[in-house]
């Protein structure tokens, strides 16, 4: 299974997913990945309503990462908040702050960023929601062995797409529509609880 060396496969150093880390963006390797039919481009995306929710629960909400001691720096510079815990609000406001998306995090930051939509052509985008099924049109596309899966495991799961309507207000939902409106139009995703 690929999933047996998950944390492998998500070093930006040693991972098989092609970076900036791994081969410098202007090198003819990547050139050739982002533009040449020699290379398979796909990517997945993930709802931005969960995909939002979940880094909150996971990398801010729980206080030991280096997001959560972002985000609470910038509550504090930003929004008055001193050393109260950031809430879900808190922290979306807070993304409403950056000046540009390449400011972001990794994390948060809207996918359409990250995939150079508009300069790089990939041939499928699968989603986060359904990423077993997509995953096997990737496998079948290139071939790969019907036994290679993806499994069910992932290091912190955070369940947040069956959390959404407890941690949304109309307010943070305007924001999310708002920040993330490109990844919602080029992806397809509705702007509705009940479609994630």
């Amino acid at each position: 299974m690929i999933t047996d060396n998950f944390g492998v496969m998500h070093n930006a150093l040693y991972g098989p997913l092609l970076s900036g880390f791994q081969v410098p963006l202007e090198s003819e390797l990547m050139y050739r990945a982002f533009y040449s039919d020699d290379y398979y481009r796909f990517a997945f995306v993930r709802h931005p309503y969960s995909r939002v929710l979940s880094c909150y629960l996971d990398r801010v909400k729980r206080l030991q990462s280096s997001v959560s001691k972002e985000i609470h720096q910038m509550a504090r510079d930003n929004l008055g908040i001193n050393d109260a815990p950031v809430s879900f609000e808190d922290f979306v406001r807070v993304l409403d702050t950056f000046e540009s998306v390449t400011d972001m995090n990794e994390h948060y930051r809207p996918c359409y960023n990250d995939l150079f939509a508009g300069d790089v052509d990939l041939h499928f985008v699968g989603r986060f929601e359904s990423v077993n099924e997509d995953f096997e049109k990737v496998r079948d596309h290139l071939g790969l062995d019907p036994e290679i899966t993806l499994g069910q495991n992932h290091p912190t799961p955070t369940g947040a797409a069956d959390k959404l309507k407890k941690f949304y207000s109309p307010r943070v939902k305007r924001i999310v529509d708002r920040l993330y409106a490109v990844d919602f139009e080029m992806y397809g995703y509705k702007r509705d609880f009940d479609a994630v």
